[in-house]
């Protein structure tokens, strides 16, 4: 591993990410989501949007389905993993807002969508916990920002962020159950640490719909703000808890991700490397110049 680790961190700092996919059959997985986005498309409608603010540093990432509350079309799924590569590009971003259009969040999946896809089951959750995996991973700090209703599908997307905050009307369930059916875009397995195993099984299986306040106390949100500009609180609510520079936030991301994946010796070695590449930089001498630590 740490071997892996010294090739692939040289190579810039989205490391987390390389060596996952260092360690599978990278051809294989990319042949096959790429079949699928191609099919996926076709099912139009609706769209995932990026901005980028260069001076922040954060960008925003916004569903937009108009009328539909934003549920998801099988292009809109192709187009946030396209949202999701060009962010891993972006050496310059250390935040990332996931928001949705016309004051919602996003209702779940597209039905149009959802009964063309009901004999591809599989593949719709293969591309999509594909997605949502490397939105999990980006060297940057994402959260999710949730106004009106955040349901099924689109309750699995808030778990793939880093935090979750919401404005003090808006809503949160799981509600897959009440159709019968359960997640497959990967949030059963985010639910259940983010709350914990007993929390997540009776949030899953009472398909409940959650104020902000019940969200927050159950540990699934973060913050709740009395706002009707979600998405625009939460880039300064990235900013006041993302302090440091640029490389320093990616750094403390990536550890972060790798206490999570790999086994703790693995995590003490990725450590180190990642701490090398902010020790001794100019901003750390900046800082250390300017008695920052104690201001």
């Amino acid at each position: 591993m740490l071997c892996i680790c010294e090739k692939l961190g040289r190579r810039g700092f989205n490391v987390i990410s390389q060596v996952r996919r260092f360690s599978r059959n990278n051809r294989e997985i990319d042949r096959n989501i790429d079949r699928l986005c191609v099919e996926f498309r076709k099912l139009e409608g609706g769209s995932v949007d990026i901005s980028k603010d260069e001076e922040s540093g954060i960008a925003t990432v916004t569903m937009c389905n108009s009328g539909k509350k934003n549920a998801f079309t099988g292009k809109m799924m192709v187009d946030l993993l396209d949202c999701v590569t060009e962010l891993e590009q972006w050496t310059a971003g250390k935040g990332v807002v996931l928001t949705g259009a016309d004051n919602s969040f996003c209702s779940g999946g597209d039905l149009e969508t959802v009964k063309r896809v009901l004999g591809n089951g599989y593949g719709m959750c293969e591309l999509m916990q594909h997605t949502t995996s490397r939105l999990f991973d980006l060297p940057m700090v994402s959260c999710a920002a949730i106004s009106g209703h955040a349901l099924g599908g689109g309750a699995e997307l808030a778990t793939a962020c880093d935090f979750r905050i919401m404005s003090k009307e808006a809503k949160i369930g799981f509600v897959q159950a009440r159709l019968n059916v359960a997640t497959g875009w990967g949030g059963c397995t985010r639910l259940a640490k983010i709350v914990g195993r007993t929390t997540a099984l009776q949030v899953l299986a009472s398909a409940r719909v959650l104020d902000a306040n019940t969200a927050r106390t159950l540990g699934l949100v973060n913050d709740v703000l009395d706002t009707d500009n979600i998405a625009t609180e939460a880039m300064d609510w990235l900013s006041k808890n993302c302090i440091g520079d640029v490389n320093v936030t990616r750094v403390i991301k990536q550890m972060v991700v790798a206490g999570l994946y790999f086994e703790e010796s693995q995590s003490y070695d990725m450590e180190k490397q990642l701490f090398c590449k902010v020790w001794g930089s100019r901003s750390h001498k900046d800082a250390l110049e300017a008695n920052i630590k104690h201001k």
